[in-house]
């Protein structure tokens, strides 16, 4: 684990055995700058000779480098030097090579054969403000998501978790912070958010039937796996008596809603309120395509 001055734990950090990419801290021999001499800062580092055994070189000290790749066929390593990749060969700051790059035979100056090298990884704590790589994401606290069965527990390309609601969490807050669609999470989550809300919208003009009619309809495929009352217009109707009266119209009639001495319609229908708190404790599912992209899920949610 990492740790903030010894009273948060920022990070879970594991070690594996890779052949692939890795940092590690090999000890330069005194041989180093004799094998990558003054020549070297002109030569791309894939070009120059690897670094290979001397039986009479002594380790002098220790030197934090990272394997950027490898080569199984000769047995070498790919490693790129921090002190740069100027040709100044006046100062050790400088690189080895033009362009800092190096080979070494694996196993040599304590850079092990892959069998032997170990790469780190840290994940940052849930709800860690700390950002450790310059990502603004790692600043967002992530929510805690479980898989949604054993079987789905396995499966890396998973699109579909589970979350148990905190207090004072909103459809809303659940919604944006995991960057979900607001209409497939109300749909798939009907149960758990109690009553719907009447909603109303007044037009600020009149419509054509049509128009009303294509309003209505749009309006119930976001409500209709919610409820079966179905969204409708409340138009205010003056006749030729400039009497006034109210007109209710439903998808299947809107005729009576578009007639001359209509001056204005109210939509009503029910939804989910997004800003009404949620029951805490209720478990909901929360989907995306996107969950199923490799790191997706990591920057906005982890698996507890």
């Amino acid at each position: 684990r990492a740790f903030n001055a010894g009273r948060q734990s920022l990070a879970r950090c594991a070690a594996r055995d890779t052949s692939r990419i890795a940092s590690v801290s090999p000890s330069l021999q005194d041989d180093w700058e004799v094998q990558f001499n003054e020549s070297a800062r002109n030569v791309s580092g894939l070009q120059w000779p690897a670094y290979t055994r001397n039986v009479s070189a002594k380790a002098v000290f220790g030197h934090a480098v990272a394997l950027v790749g490898y080569d199984n066929e000769n047995y070498q390593w790919i490693g790129i030097n921090s002190w740069g990749n100027d040709t100044n060969s006046n100062e050790r700051t400088r690189g080895v090579t033009s362009d800092g790059l190096f080979r070494i035979e694996m196993g040599l100056a304590g850079v092990g054969t892959p069998e032997q090298t170990y790469g780190v990884s840290c994940t940052v704590f849930p709800g860690n403000q700390k950002d450790l790589h310059g990502t603004g994401w790692l600043t967002k606290q992530r929510r805690q998501v479980q898989p949604l069965n054993a079987a789905s527990a396995l499966n890396v390309t998973a699109d579909c978790y589970s979350y148990r609601v905190q207090r004072k969490e909103t459809v809303a807050s659940i919604v944006e912070s995991l960057g979900l669609d607001y209409v497939d999470f109300i749909q798939r989550n009907r149960r758990q958010f109690g009553r719907l809300q009447n909603v109303s919208y007044k037009l600020a003009q009149t419509k054509t039937a049509v128009e009303l009619q294509k309003i209505l309809t749009v309006v119930s495929t976001v409500t209709q796996p919610l409820t079966a009352d179905k969204p409708y217009f409340v138009c205010a109707f003056y006749d030729a008596k400039a009497v006034a009266s109210n007109v209710t119209c439903f998808a299947e009639a809107t005729d009576a809603c578009a007639r001359t001495g209509t001056v204005g319609c109210t939509l009503h229908y029910k939804d989910v309120n997004v800003r009404e708190e949620l029951p805490a404790g209720k478990t909901v599912q929360v989907c995306s395509s996107r969950f199923a992209l490799p790191g997706e899920l990591d920057k906005v949610a982890v698996m507890s």
